[in-house]
This record gives C-alpha cells, sequence and structure tokens, in this order.
C-alpha cells in the first residue's frame, strides 16, 4: 500500500490534469498560470507555491515537464503514467527504507554493560 505521501502526490498530478482540462476562462486554471503583474518574490527562502509542489512530485513520478500538459488534456493517457510513477516511486522509497532500516539495525543507540568503563 502506499504512504500517506505518495497518495497526496498522486492526487495533486490527477487534479493538475483535471484543471489542465478545463477551460482557459475557469479561475482554478488563471491561478495555476497567474504570475505577477508588479513586484517580486523576496529575496531569501520562499515559501512554495503550488506549482513548485507539482514540479517536485513531476519529477518524484519520472515525469518529462515539458511535456505533462499535453499529456493531462487526454484523461485515459494521463492516468496510466500517474499510476505507473506511484509504483516505481513507492519501489524507490521501499528500497531506500530497507537500505536504511539495515544500517541501523548494525548500529547499537546505546553502549552494552561490557563496554562500559568503571571510572574509579
Amino acid at each position: 500500500m502506499p504512504s500517506v505521501f505518495t497518495l497526496l502526490q498522486q492526487t495533486l498530478l490527477c487534479w493538475a490534469g483535471h484543471v489542465i482540462r478545463m477551460s482557459v476562462e475557469r479561475l482554478p486554471r488563471c491561478i495555476l498560470y497567474g504570475e505577477l503583474q508588479s513586484g517580486a518574490r523576496s529575496h531569501g527562502g520562499q515559501m512554495k507555491i503550488f506549482k513548485d509542489t507539482l514540479k517536485a512530485s513531476m519529477k518524484d513520478f519520472n515525469f518529462d515537464l515539458t511535456l505533462w500538459e499535453a499529456l493531462a488534456k487526454n484523461r485515459s493517457a494521463w492516468c496510466g503514467p500517474v499510476i505507473k510513477g506511484v509504483k516505481t516511486y513507492e519501489q524507490q522509497r521501499l528500497q531506500q527504507s530497507s537500505v536504511y532500516s539495515k544500517d541501523q539495525q548494525h548500529k547499537t543507540p546505546w553502549p552494552t554493560v561490557t563496554q562500559l568503563h568503571v571510572i574509579q
């Protein structure tokens, strides 16, 4: 079963595909492609906007960032790669977590009694 984070990423990608299929006048689509007309974002660490999160999810699921809009316009063509991306991302995540847990099994967090030296 996929993790909660993976399910959230899947939902985000499905919703982005839904927004792409909307007409250009709809508010969610306008917001997705919206830019600041005047001013600029402040320097330093920025709060993530929806586009940043969407781009990170697409990278995690191995999507081509230049072709995703054309793919998302066809709903049946969009669902397959999203599900495939979920499966590959989960496999990678599980492999990384099993490697991490194996590394942690060999480390003892606290010294054993035989390792302690008595200070007199």
